[in-house]
């Protein structure tokens, strides 16, 4: 499974991104932790083209099944649970973190 997380930089040590809509970068891993690339967001977007449903066509044209992001807005978790990619809100923390907060949430429901 691939998993998006919202980032301030392009490394594993950057910072968790507070705001999906808002982040600079999106790091792509495996769910084993494997890195697979880090992405810029999307640049302002023309009139009328929501940089969150630019971002949104990103993910699904990556394959990703989840997002890991400090705060997602309603309407862009619509849009992304239509895509079928799971969103899960965490608290600041690098990506390592999170991503080890993730796996860690996600073994004590196995």
């Amino acid at each position: 499974m691939r998993i998006a997380i919202t980032a301030s930089g392009d490394t594993l040590d950057a910072e968790l991104d507070r705001r999906f809509d808002g982040a600079r970068y999106v790091l792509i891993l495996r769910s084993d932790g494997t890195f697979i690339e880090a992405c810029t967001s999307p640049d302002l977007p023309p009139a009328g083209d929501p940089r969150r449903t630019r971002l949104c066509a990103l993910l699904t044209e990556k394959k990703v099944k989840c997002v890991i992001t400090g705060l997602c807005m309603s309407g862009t978790r619509e849009i992304l649970e239509l895509a079928g990619i799971r969103v899960v809100e965490a608290p600041s923390k690098t990506v390592r973190e999170a991503f080890e907060h993730f796996t860690n949430a996600r073994r004590l429901l196995i």
